[in-house]
């Protein structure tokens, strides 16, 4: 059931919070292909010979000052810290699992687009209790009453002051990358992810209501295949409350426009291989 929405275990409201704690400290799912990220066009090289590829990165400027960083190996207390001093409610902390902080949500954020999470990698504590279904007639539906689980991981996400956010996201960018390149992307660039998973997000549909459901085996799945075959992120935003989806959805836009304001595009010619 790799497919499922595993609605029964699955923590994924609170991967969304992480998303916006760190995406701006961080964004998209395991994509181990060797597509390039944003390709322009493919066109001849100069000599005429094979055919290069041109892609656009979304190039991060460096910080002001070169930042004094932590290893990545020792950079948990550092980073826990520093995501804890631009929240502006400081007990949502808690929600935050400190150990491997960076890895972990480097990893869970790469699987946003896929159709997969990795629970092990999560780097927030679980909520409380269990996925919620109800009946509708003779379908199974998503239990509205279900989404209260996940409010305080709403308002640890609305917590993060996006300008602090992007500005602790820029600083600590090196470690971000290194755990990118760790994860198995030597060659690739982590903000372009970031990007990537931000525009996924905001471009979720409203989920209709109520939430059809279906159980093939052990976990539910969206009745509706359209749903069901879109990425973990946006299945994420789905299975929230509409009021709870929006208040996100504009918490990324914010953050997505301070990045904006960080970066440049960069144009980029890859050799044929």
């Amino acid at each position: 059931m790799q497919n499922g929405i595993r609605m029964k275990t699955r923590l994924l409201a609170p991967v969304l919070a992480v998303l916006v704690i760190g995406g701006a400290l961080g964004a998209y799912f395991y994509w181990r292909s060797n597509e390039t990220v944003a390709p322009v066009a493919v066109a001849p090289s100069a000599s005429g010979g094979p055919l290069v590829r041109e892609e656009i990165h979304h190039v991060l400027e460096p910080a002001a000052q070169a930042p004094v960083l932590p290893v990545l190996g020792q950079s948990d207390d550092f980073t826990f810290g520093a995501i804890r001093d631009v929240l502006n409610n400081k007990a949502l902390a808690g929600l935050i699992i400190p150990k491997d902080l960076i890895r972990n949500i480097v990893a869970t954020i790469d699987n946003l687009p896929g159709r997969r999470v990795a629970p092990a990698q999560f780097p927030v504590q679980r909520p409380i209790g269990k996925f919620g279904v109800t009946r509708s007639g003779d379908a199974l539906v998503m239990d509205p009453a279900d989404a209260a689980r996940y409010t305080r991981y709403v308002q640890l996400a609305q917590s993060a002051d996006p300008e602090k956010l992007v500005a602790l996201y820029v600083r600590l960018y090196p470690l971000f990358q290194q755990a990118y390149a760790d994860l198995g992307y030597p060659r690739k660039y982590f903000n372009d992810r970031v990007m990537q998973a931000v525009d996924d997000l905001l471009a979720t549909p409203e989920a209709p209501s109520p939430v059809k459901l279906v159980q093939p085996l052990v976990y539910y799945k969206f009745a509706d295949p359209e749903f069901e075959n879109r990425s973990v992120g946006q299945r994420i935003l789905m299975r929230m409350s509409p009021t709870d989806a929006l208040m996100l959805k504009a918490q990324l836009a914010s953050i997505r426009e301070q990045l904006l304001l960080h970066m440049h595009d960069e144009k980029v010619v890859t050799p044929p291989s």
